[in-house]
């Protein structure tokens, strides 16, 4: 259903009127992440993890108030986490830099979803429909 609206684009000072039955296509991807790499998103290390937290941790700590305790876990925790960083091994990142068109990345969606239909309903018609759509990006 088409907005009755009219949309009002201000350029260069001057109001531009679109009107309502023009549609717009936007073909964009979104940014690729580029976060910080966290431990958990590589491969850890574990003979350098066990090492570290050996060296980390001191059995010999009082634990007599609520108090010492909270100390202790606070400090266990950051030995943890530590150590964790250390030993990580960095992945290389799997991002493509390859630009899809929209319309193809709209048949690669409706392909993984009538994929997932048929494989949940194993009707003949969701096969067909998945089928077809294959042979459509082929």
């Amino acid at each position: 259903m088409l907005m009755k609206y009219i949309l009002k684009i201000r350029e260069c000072d001057r109001p531009v009127i679109i009107p309502p039955y023009l549609l717009l296509s936007i073909d964009c991807q979104p940014l690729s992440n580029q976060h910080n790499p966290t431990p958990l998103h590589s491969h850890i290390n574990w003979d350098n993890f066990h090492k570290s937290i050996l060296e980390k941790t001191s059995l010999k700590i009082h634990l007599k108030t609520s108090n010492d305790i909270d100390e202790a876990v606070n400090l266990f925790t950051s030995n943890i986490q530590t150590s964790a960083w250390e030993s990580a091994q960095p992945t290389q990142s799997h991002t493509c830099n390859m630009i899809i068109l929209l319309y193809i990345r709209s048949l690669i969606a409706q392909r993984r979803c009538a994929r997932c239909l048929w494989q949940r309903s194993k009707y003949l018609t969701d096969k067909s429909h998945y089928n077809m759509l294959a042979r459509k990006l082929k």
